[in-house]
């Protein structure tokens, strides 16, 4: 059983729940978006950013979308996912380059050790497009959404 929270906190129902059948190998950062959709980042097999399907659709736990890592950084394909950060859609706010872009994920993609090649990759949440590589002095050579300011 799954508990539904009011916005109080308080338990507003009991849902059954349907454990996920979706394959995620080593994730190592989840987040929701607006909708309620969970967002995993998995470093294994190759790296990949899934969508799962959340409580309110059709088949809770579903695997909506999964996008390979190596294509979001040319210069570095090797590099995993670690963290995934859904930012929501701001009306014609943002940082260059995602004015009027909707919601979008951010992605933090590593190369392996410590002060290795990195970048943040923003991506649309309605089509899984790059919008942005944020890479270099921008992030002081660390892949860190922290100093990213959307």
């Amino acid at each position: 059983m799954a508990a539904e929270l009011a916005a109080d906190g308080a338990v507003s129902c009991w849902r059954r729940f349907t454990p996920p059948t979706v394959k995620l190998p080593r994730p190592s950062g989840v987040c929701f978006d607006a909708s309620g959709d969970l967002w995993v980042t998995c470093i294994g097999d190759g790296g990949a950013v899934v969508q799962v399907a959340g409580p309110r659709r059709v088949a809770p736990g579903a695997e909506l979308r999964r996008f390979a890592t190596s294509s979001l950084h040319a210069a570095c394909p090797a590099a995993k996912p670690w963290d995934v950060c859904c930012i929501p859609a701001r009306g014609g706010g943002g940082a260059e380059g995602t004015k009027g872009e909707g919601a979008l994920l951010a992605v933090s993609l590593h190369a392996g050790k410590r002060g290795g090649p990195g970048a943040v990759a923003l991506l649309r949440v309605a089509d899984g497009v790059r919008v942005r590589l944020v890479t270099g002095s921008l992030l002081d050579g660390e892949p860190n959404m922290m100093a990213l300011q959307v």
